[in-house]
């Protein structure tokens, strides 16, 4: 399908419009929800998710006084009591689960290497695994976030633990746009497109931005785009998620643009 440079160019000037009128509301959102900001960078479990140690608790029976230092944010102790257990019967799966909740309660690379280095030789819980790839990829680790999700889905999907299943797979769909490989293109569109829900505004801006990243035309970039606008609206806690996407739809559009005009010109 071909467009016309004014079209293109009539595209770009709305979308740049729509995010000027964003900025102040998002410099707001940004300032008023920083902490929450921090635990909502990445599709489902983001938004889904108000911190790691709050959602591990929901899923890991702990120890009463491991839990009590949980609680405490005597982090360092829990760990050693946590390990200590873990080493004394490592066929135990309590005392593992315990032990890499412990580690990844965290939020801290060098802990998540140490809980994947163990996780990744069991099957353990794919709570974990889910918790693992959001530490992995909010320190900058897309690699090891990517293969801790897809581990993960592997479990979760011989548990039939649908819920997990849904949270790696928008992560992953999310992850593949972020990494933006070809090779990812397929699977990215179809969790995107399972896991997909009008009223989560996390799975929205997933959606958008896999139609963003691997979108084939105008078309389906701009439609990226508006669910980008339309999940900024319906949660602010990912206000400067849906910027970056939607800078990233504008800069493609403006790609195309380019490319169009000078292929006319020659």
């Amino acid at each position: 399908m071909e467009f016309s440079t004014q079209f293109l160019i009539g595209v770009i000037i709305a979308a740049f419009v729509s995010i000027i009128a964003l900025g102040t509301a998002i410099y707001y959102a940004k300032k008023k929800h920083y902490e929450e900001l921090r635990f909502a960078r990445i599709g489902a479990n983001l938004s889904e998710s108000a911190d790691i140690l709050t959602n591990i608790n929901k899923s890991i029976t702990f120890d009463e006084d491991i839990k009590s230092l949980l609680d405490k944010k005597e982090l360092t102790r829990a760990e050693q009591l946590a390990k200590s257990r873990y080493q004394s019967d490592t066929s135990n799966q309590y005392l593992l689960e315990q032990y890499l909740a412990v580690l990844l309660s965290f939020n801290d690379k060098g802990k998540a290497d140490e809980a994947w280095s163990v996780l990744r030789n069991v099957k353990g819980n794919p709570v974990l695994h889910s918790n693992l790839c959001y530490t992995f990829w909010e320190h900058g680790d897309i690699r090891n976030a990517i293969e801790v999700a897809e581990a993960g889905l592997r479990v979760s999907q011989e548990l039939k633990n649908r819920i997990v299943q849904e949270r790696l797979k928008n992560n992953l769909a999310y992850f593949y746009a972020e990494v933006g490989d070809s090779k990812y293109e397929e699977l990215a569109r179809t969790y995107a497109t399972e896991t997909y829900k009008e009223d989560s505004a996390s799975r929205l801006d997933t959606t958008g931005y896999v139609k963003i990243v691997f979108g084939r035309n105008v078309d389906e970039i701009t439609e990226g785009i508006n669910l980008c606008l339309k999940a900024f609206v319906g949660n602010k806690q990912i206000a400067h998620l849906c910027k970056k996407h939607i800078n990233r739809g504008v800069k493609r559009i403006e790609e195309i643009a380019i490319g169009s005009h000078q292929s006319n010109a020659t």
